[in-house]
């Protein structure tokens, strides 16, 4: 257990790490352009995120699992794995630039931002492959290392090409350079690790056939839960403008920066609830149980503080032509008990393989997130995306595991940690103590 929580402690910090000097970053950036340049920037990597969902194919919490229980060989699993994703991120790169056509408007600053993050997308195949290996042999520190290092060069390539007045097109194509750097140096560790040689790794066909027979689900329903994240910096900047989609796209950035809280938590959890899955259901929800409760607490305390603080954060990091975004903020921090509490029940999905389940949930935030967004833009610009994502959220993680036999018990779990978190903490605190 406590490998799981010394690779976790790993995790978290990479994410602190990665994410607080990033909002610096994103601080500099967001003021140095002004809202109209900071939101066609978002528009366009909001689009790369839809586009290089082909590449992940739902493989993401599938890899990590196999390695942990698989009796394929590691050198099949990652070389299969690889194949996979790298065909899927180079299709998604290729189909995102043959829309460049229908989808940009603003000349060749919007063109030439395209092409940096489709070649984003691209250099970020491997990328998942190398950190799912680490984490799964509960080594994330080295992923910890790489990722932070490229992530700080990424950060200070912007603000110094954004200082000497570059512009918007220097970050995207900076963005490009980070993830380069990044997989350069997770194939440094990797190679220097316990891993079997890159040359060693192979393609099994019927493994590969296996692999995607398993994550279709995942993968479409992880699609529809992305379009759904993603659709409304798009449908604002086509709706209302470059510059409403820069407002909101800041307080989008802060409410995302949280996401490192129940991220790092599940990824620590994972290898270990995959484990325990497999020796006891009781054991396994008690896990659960705890790991709900933990995870309303931190949504809880991030709420009252974006309440409390979040004029002034606004202010302080992207300054008074970002004001506007206040309300969508205060709208989007009622997301957090349902945003965080998603990220635990899909590793739920992935270890017990309800893809299916995920398909329907996702599906149904999406649709409601879209009507939403297009009935309410109109009027009320961001804070009405605000509250569409607000809906989404609701209904694809909580009230839909209610209309699922499978998981109502998780509902039934999720419902109480909501409204009763800390008995629930406080008595295993108790227990472990006596």
């Amino acid at each position: 257990m406590k490998r799981y929580f010394y690779s976790g402690g790993a995790v978290f910090a990479e994410s602190i790490v990665i994410n607080l000097f990033g909002m610096i970053v994103l601080a500099f950036v967001a003021r140095s352009l002004g809202p109209s340049d900071y939101g066609l920037y978002a528009y366009v990597f909001s689009l790369a995120s839809i586009f290089g969902l082909l590449g992940q194919l739902g493989l993401d919490g599938i890899l990590i699992r196999e390695l942990v229980t698989s009796r394929q060989p590691s050198s099949v699993i990652l070389g299969t794995t690889l194949a996979l994703r790298l065909a899927g991120y180079t299709l998604g790169a290729l189909l995102m630039f043959a829309a460049v056509p229908f989808l940009a408007s603003k000349g060749e600053k919007e063109v030439l931002l395209y092409v940096s993050a489709c070649i984003s997308i691209v250099l970020i195949s491997p990328t998942g492959i190398f950190s799912s290996w680490f984490r799964a042999k509960v080594e994330s520190e080295k992923a910890m290392v790489a990722n932070v290092i490229a992530s700080v060069i990424s950060g200070l390539a912007k603000i110094v090409l954004v200082y000497c007045g570059y512009g918007v097109v220097s970050i995207g194509f900076s963005q490009a350079f980070g993830a380069a750097v990044g997989v350069l140096l997770l194939f440094v560790l990797f190679g220097h690790g316990s891993g079997p040689p890159l040359k060693a790794w192979r393609v099994d066909l019927p493994y590969a056939r296996s692999l995607l027979s398993q994550s279709w689900a995942i993968f479409l329903g992880s699609a529809l839960a992305l379009i759904y994240l993603n659709i409304d910096l798009t449908m604002l900047r086509i709706i209302s403008g470059p510059a409403v989609s820069g407002e909101y796209a800041a307080s989008v950035k802060l409410i995302q920066a949280l996401y490192i809280i129940p991220a790092a938590f599940s990824v620590t959890l994972f290898p270990y609830l995959a484990t325990v899955n497999s020796e006891s259901k009781i054991q396994f929800f008690h896990a659960m149980r705890l790991g709900y409760s933990a995870i309303a607490v931190m949504s809880y305390v991030s709420i009252v503080a974006l309440w409390l603080f979040g004029d002034y954060l606004v202010r302080g990091l992207f300054g008074a032509d970002y004001l506007n975004s206040v309300n969508s903020l205060m709208i989007l921090s009622l997301t957090l008990p349902f945003s965080f509490s998603r990220y635990l029940t899909t590793r739920w999905i992935v270890i017990e393989s309800k893809g299916r389940y995920l398909i329907l949930s996702e599906g149904a935030g999406a649709i409601i997130n879209i009507l939403l967004n297009l009935a309410l833009i109109p009027e009320y610009g961001g804070a009405g995306s605000a509250f569409a994502t607000l809906a989404a959220f609701v209904v694809s993680s909580y009230l839909s595991l209610a209309f699922s036999k499978s998981g109502r018990e998780l509902f039934a779990i999720i419902t109480i940690s909501f409204f009763n978190p800390f008995s629930i903490l406080f008595r295993e605190i108790r227990k472990r103590l006596s």
